[in-house]
């Protein structure tokens, strides 16, 4: 609710006409074109680099709440049809504290309502700190991943935020497909690229 009572600098240049501005939404609508993530199964809704970068990492913020709302609005426009149940790549415990919030949890729940499906707990993350300093194989070697929802038949999309090395979101489809998923399609906002 403060994101919305403060007025903020546009997150991509530092402006003040908007949150986003107007340039910086041109500028990224200009560069949307789905990436596809290493997975088949995964398309990202941009690049994780210029203009987009800066609106990711804003949307990851503790008073990001806002930004994350204006992302889902373009997530659900990539999202298939044919899906039973929204859930998310959990963020680490640490995450979580620092943030105050897990941003994937909003943002799936965000794009659920977009899409008038509903938005579930499937995954719970057992330990370890954040993904973002290590290396594929320690991401999925820590991912430590476990189904907590019912799964079993439902077709499923998993959201989160950046595919990187698509260590997380390759041990959450796995956790999902083993609990019983009967599809997993995976939709991120942003695709680093090559």
């Amino acid at each position: 609710m403060l994101d919305v009572l403060i007025a903020r600098a546009c997150p991509a240049c530092g402006g003040s006409s908007g949150y986003p501005c107007a340039a910086c939404v041109e500028a990224l609508e200009g560069a949307m074109q789905p990436s596809r993530g290493a997975a088949r199964s995964v398309d990202g809704l941009v690049e994780y680099s210029g203009v987009a970068r800066p609106l990711v990492i804003e949307a990851k913020q503790p008073w990001g709440r806002s930004m994350i709302r204006w992302w889902a609005t373009g997530l659900a426009s990539i999202c298939p049809d044919e899906i039973d149940v929204v859930t998310w790549v959990p963020a680490s415990a640490q995450g979580r504290s620092e943030r105050g919030h897990d941003h994937g949890r909003l943002l799936a729940r965000s794009t659920a309502r977009l899409l008038g499906r509903p938005t579930r707990r499937l995954l719970r993350r057992r330990g370890g700190g954040p993904q973002h300093e290590r290396s594929r194989g320690e991401r999925l070697e820590f991912a430590e991943l476990r189904a907590v929802g019912p799964t079993r038949g439902r077709r499923v999309l998993l959201v989160d935020d950046v595919h990187t090395t698509g260590s997380s979101v390759q041990a959450a489809t796995a956790v999902l497909l083993g609990a019983g998923a009967r599809t997993v399609d995976v939709r991120v906002l942003a695709v680093v690229p090559d």
